[in-house]
């Protein structure tokens, strides 16, 4: 009889566990591990539509190697390299289950790189050329993300970092002194760190520290692009000559005095020095990230709102003439 009434709490027990126990998605904080750890990332890439090429295939026939190296460099908000490692990624697949495992080397020791969770809205977004790590929270308090673009001869992974922001009183005071949960007014740069890399195996790798001529990022284009939106889903077309509105590269600096940049010999860098939570323009909220490649570009854009992705854009494109005012002169 005793034994019969404690199996019968156990199972009032773990059906209350059950039933309130909150969603995983309440779980999105990022544990910190000791840097001695092994740990191995699965990424669930996030599932397109059945007329859609699959993200698992799109990343395995743009993105996937079994292994990536190369060298991350840290930049902090006032344009000053913090520092630069030496970073491998080594990668293996499970072709019946679409999982990708993945583990980051720098300098010889081993960090977790992202945590995906889900396989219908994943936290990877892939679209061509292009890749998205959806945002997510650290412990700190700042939220970060990846923008990542592959081409022929190596790739480019680009991680943001940006920790809130609130606007002074009036008086001069912090909101946050009066009330110290007050919401963040927007959400300021606070570093990035660039990974360039190479296949070992490939017999011509790029060379990321070659120097690139200003006057290379401008020419005629045309190529694919694919989008991502809340509203439109997955889009994808072919342009045969990309407008001058469009060509965002060639104009370094950015389309407003809010825009942070970096140019790294071949690699360019926009994003909100502020991303504000109400008001403000789009360019406000697109971080971007392009990589010449010779005589092919591949680049990659989102659009930020309230700490979540928005809107998402790739474009694989090459020269396919001079800029009209070079051919002009």
């Amino acid at each position: 009889m005793l034994l019969k009434a404690s199996i019968l709490v156990l199972f009032v027990f773990v059906a209350l566990f059950i039933v309130l126990a909150p969603p995983a998605s309440a779980f999105n904080a990022v544990k910190t591990l000791p840097k001695s750890i092994r740990h191995r990332c699965s990424l669930h890439l996030s599932s397109a539509s059945s007329n859609e090429e699959s993200s698992y295939s799109q990343y395995m026939s743009n993105h996937y190697s079994p292994q990536w190296e190369g060298k991350t460099s840290t930049i902090d908000y006032m344009g000053t390299a913090l520092d630069t490692a030496s970073t491998i990624c080594e990668a293996s697949c499970d072709e019946g289950s679409e999982v990708v495992s993945s583990v980051i080397k720098i300098n010889g020791r081993e960090f977790p790189q992202y945590s995906i969770l889900g396989a219908e809205e994943g936290r990877i977004k892939v679209g061509g050329k292009g890749l998205l790590v959806k945002p997510r929270f650290l412990r700190s308090g700042l939220f970060t993300f990846e923008l990542g673009v592959t081409g022929d001869t190596g790739r480019v992974r680009t991680s943001f970092f940006f920790g809130p922001v609130w606007q002074k009183n009036e008086d001069g005071t912090n909101p946050q002194e009066a009330d110290p949960d007050a919401p963040p007014d927007g959400f300021k740069l606070v570093r990035c760190s660039v990974a360039t890399e190479t296949k070992p195996a490939d017999p011509n790798p790029f060379d990321f520290t070659a120097p690139v001529k200003p006057f290379d990022w401008h020419a005629t284009w045309r190529g694919t692009s694919w989008t991502w939106g809340l509203q439109n889903g997955d889009q994808g077309w072919y342009t045969s000559e990309m407008s001058e509105a469009d060509s965002w590269h060639g104009r370094p600096r950015g389309d407003g005095p809010n825009v942070w940049n970096q140019k790294l010999n071949s690699v360019l860098i926009q994003c909100p020095k502020i991303i504000p939570l109400e008001g403000g323009s789009e360019i406000d909220k697109v971080c971007r990230v392009a990589w010449l490649e010779g005589e092919r570009m591949a680049r990659v854009e989102c659009t930020i709102g309230e700490a979540n992705v928005v809107a998402f854009r790739s474009d694989w494109i090459e020269k396919c003439g001079e800029a009209k005012e070079v051919a002009g002169e």
